[in-house]
């Protein structure tokens, strides 16, 4: 009898659970099939993630039926997954990935050609590597998918591009999905990408709990820059020019040029071009974008006629999501989107980049007690468009409005998110901590909603006092820094607490990142092979 070979398939709705037959089945001969386990219905809405000995293939129907057998799938039949290196149950999608070398992927810039498998389904693409300190210094890296042919995948919006977000600097790899649901409460903000947590397979190995995600680009249902008119993206317009900009520095690329590649305006960080892209420097439709940014800057700063060049709604909305989360790693000197259609006002979103935020920074002000987009306690991201916007009246008068509107809600959507994801991630935590060295918890999911309780409770307070509790930030990154400058005796401690102020926030137990830039993570713990037979030939999916 041949080899049998090993599979898995993927029923997408959750966990699944292999049931053994009441009586031992009879061995296999050559001339024998393995009997067919028939799983009952109230196990439909879970996934499989056991392995089973030979091919197995899946009907959708009721009840679910696991057909295991010595035989290659039919072009009538899910594709199958290829043999993996170990077993477990989990709540999450799987997406398997491989690339058509076998070898790793090494470039941030070349995508490697690969293939991937979820839900049965073979889909063509490149794969290449994303993030900057992700990239750089963790052992999980971040990942871009670019497919072949566009899809939709996992219930996100029909497109080519998708993006793997690293969870390594979240032990409750929650934080990304939990602020994408905030956020999507605030229909101030035009796009919110949608997020799931998902396992995930490179060639074979299991790399961890990632965060799937719709990639933030410009599209009739994501950014959309040409609202009525379609998606013309072909040649940038003279004289009133769409455009999306993306704040921050990539750390890896400094072949850029300024007016082509980037900008900046007197209190702006770089300001990336995302759309349009330019071949040359300091066209006309490069100067337009310019100088109405230089106009949005030098209304913040006067505190007069941003009304006029700004859309408020957005505005207002990402500064209550920034803030309830307190977000000081994206809060406008990176991972900050703005655009702005033709003849439009300046918008801001979507949101992006939260896994660092809720307490999980080293640079945070551990009290919580400032408003974190526009005092921020750490150098780099000081002096920026919102430390201007905040300090005027007419717009904090919006954000108590709005605030007073959707505050409940948020925080319910907060706490059932927390409760919903943390469950998701229960079975995938022990194996994701196996690979890289880690000790998480889903009792840091405690911790998430004791920070977002307290936060709440600061803002509540802040935003109904007459001057809206603004205040300096206690220090910098260059300053007195507990984390930077322990046994400095020079150093200065921070300011006391004021008399009337929220106590400060317990530690909770969320361990704070080490700054990037310092050193490397650790390398990954890798998972021996098992011995597990070849995988067999992926039949496309019709």
């Amino acid at each position: 009898m041949g080899v049998l070979l090993v599979a898995i398939v993927i029923l997408r709705s959750g966990l699944l659970s292999k049931k053994e037959p009441a009586e031992p089945a009879p061995a296999a001969s050559e001339n024998t099939i393995t009997p067919t386990p028939t799983l009952p219905p109230e196990v439909l809405s879970k996934t499989v993630v056991e392995l089973y000995d030979g091919i197995v293939s899946m009907e959708l129907g009721e009840p679910a039926v696991i057909t295991v057998s010595e035989n290659a799938v039919s072009e009538n039949e899910l594709v199958s997954a290829p043999d993996v290196d170990r077993t477990f149950e989990t709540n999450l999608p799987i997406l398997y990935l491989s690339t058509d070398s076998g070898k790793a992927v090494t470039s941030r810039d070349v995508y490697a050609p690969g293939k991937l498998i979820l839900d049965g389904q073979e889909y063509t693409l490149g794969i290449r590597g994303r993030g900057n300190t992700t990239w750089r210094y963790y052992p999980q890296k971040g990942y871009m998918l670019k497919l072949d042919d566009s899809a939709s995948l996992l219930g996100c919006l029909n497109a080519e591009k998708y993006v793997l977000v690293s969870s390594y600097v979240d032990k409750t790899f929650i934080r990304n999905c939990v602020a994408m649901d905030i956020a999507a409460c605030m229909d101030g903000l035009d796009y919110t990408p949608k997020q799931q947590l998902v396992d995930v397979y490179l060639n074979n190995k299991y790399i961890g709990v990632y965060t799937f995600s719709e990639k933030i680009e410009p599209g009739q249902d994501k950014v959309d820059l040409f609202a009525d008119q379609g998606m013309p993206l072909s040649e940038p317009k003279e004289g009133d020019t769409p455009f999306l900009l993306e704040t921050g520095i990539d750390l890896f690329n400094y072949n850029v040029k300024y007016g082509q590649d980037h900008f900046e305006t007197p209190h702006s960080p770089r300001l990336r071009f995302i759309y349009p892209e330019f071949d040359k420097a300091n066209t006309p439709e490069a100067k337009f974008i310019m100088d109405y940014m230089s106009q949005v800057d030098s209304a913040f700063v006067a505190k007069e006629g941003w009304q006029d060049l700004i859309d408020q709604d957005s505005w207002v909305d990402w500064f209550i999501v920034m803030e309830l989360c307190v977000n000081t790693d994206s809060a406008l000197w990176r991972s900050t989107f703005l655009y702005r259609q033709e003849n439009g006002l300046l918008k801001i979103g979507p949101v992006w980049d939260f896994d660092m935020a809720m307490g999980n920074f080293s640079h945070d002000n551990k009290t919580y007690r400032y408003w974190s987009s526009a005092e921020q306690v750490y150098n780099l991201a000081q002096n920026h468009y919102m430390s201007y916007l905040y300090k005027d009246d007419d717009f904090m008068l919006a954000v108590r409005e709005r605030w007073d509107e959707k505050k409940d809600e948020l925080l319910q959507v907060a706490f059932d998110s927390i409760d919903r994801h943390t469950e998701e991630a229960s079975l995938s935590r022990p194996q994701n901590d196996r690979v890289y060295g880690r000790n998480s918890r889903d009792s840091q999911a405690l911790a998430l909603k004791d920070f977002l309780q307290k936060r709440y409770d600061w803002i509540d307070e802040g935003i109904h006092m007459d001057d809206f509790n603004r205040h300096a930030a206690t220090y910098t990154l260059y300053d007195y820094h507990p984390q930077n400058n322990a046994g400095a005796e020079e150093a200065a401690p921070p300011a006391p607490v004021p008399d009337g102020e929220l106590a400060p926030m317990p530690d909770a137990g969320i361990a704070l990142i080490p700054d990037a830039g310092i050193a490397p993570a650790p390398d990954a713990v890798v998972v021996p092979d098992t011995g597990a037979a070849p995988a067999p030939e992926i039949v496309p999916a019709e």
